[in-house]
């Protein structure tokens, strides 16, 4: 082969690998634990030879706390963005790291026409910005949780002050798990028994009606924006973006 060619390859293959490993910053619109775990392990998965860098914030939306129809789970998660954006920390941290990208999960509800059941679905707003540029999507979870009306209707009762999982848990928690699948095993057929109800929390109480959690679901979800962004489909291009 052409020496000059070699040397071409040899370069081209030097840069992939040394563009390959760079940090990339994660800014999350919440400071929970399952939100920012979620983004992380996204992002490894993704890109497996960068080290990932997550931090969070704790983002207001001035909406009750239980998000209810299709879009509500999208202006929620942009809400949290545009107060991430009023921030004087968020500010500070963009001087230091101009390139990065912004990851906001939501979650809401949606009743279903037929007045007995209601799911609950994830949707992921992301950003990727680099100084005053910026770029966004949004993507919302295919995965759809159904749960029986009853909790959808003592959150209204509330004003939706208090949410729907919290209204599950309690009751998952007072019955305790055989009495509650045999409660409602007609409404979710799918149910799954756990033995350890303190375990199951207000906000990953999916896991008692599907048997995964709430961060899978966001995990997934963001894994398929990451890879429908043009800029960052292979690793070696996301990499010469955030350098």
């Amino acid at each position: 082969m052409n020496k000059k060619i070699l040397l071409v390859l040899f370069a081209l293959f030097s840069y992939a690998c040394n563009v390959s490993a760079d940090i990339i910053h994660v800014v999350v619109t919440s400071t929970k634990g399952l939100k920012t775990d979620a983004a992380r392990d996204a992002f490894q998965q993704n890109f497996p030879k960068d080290t990932i860098e997550v931090v969070g914030f704790k983002c207001n939306t001035d909406t009750p706390p239980q998000p209810v129809g299709i879009d509500a789970g999208e202006s929620n998660a942009e809400k949290r963005i545009k107060n991430l954006k009023e921030q004087e920390e968020y500010a500070t941290y963009c001087q230091d790291h101009p390139a990065h990208c912004i990851v906001s999960f939501e979650n809401a509800v949606v009743p279903n026409e037929d007045d007995k059941t209601v799911y609950d679905a994830c949707t992921v707003v992301f950003a990727k910005k680099i100084g005053e540029v910026e770029q966004t999507g949004y993507l919302m979870s295919d995965q759809k949780v159904f749960f029986p009306w009853k909790f959808y209707k003592k959150s209204q009762g509330t004003g939706f002050q208090k949410t729907c999982g919290k209204f599950i848990v309690d009751d998952f928690t007072k019955m305790g798990a055989a009495v509650f699948i045999e409660n409602y095993k007609c409404f979710i057929p799918c149910i799954i028994a756990h033995d350890s109800c303190p375990d199951i929390k207000h906000d990953n109480w999916m896991e008692i009606f599907e048997g995964e959690g709430r961060k899978k679901d966001m995990k997934a979800t963001l894994e398929i924006l990451l890879k429908d962004i043009p800029i960052i489909e292979r690793p070696f291009e996301w990499a010469r973006w955030v350098r």
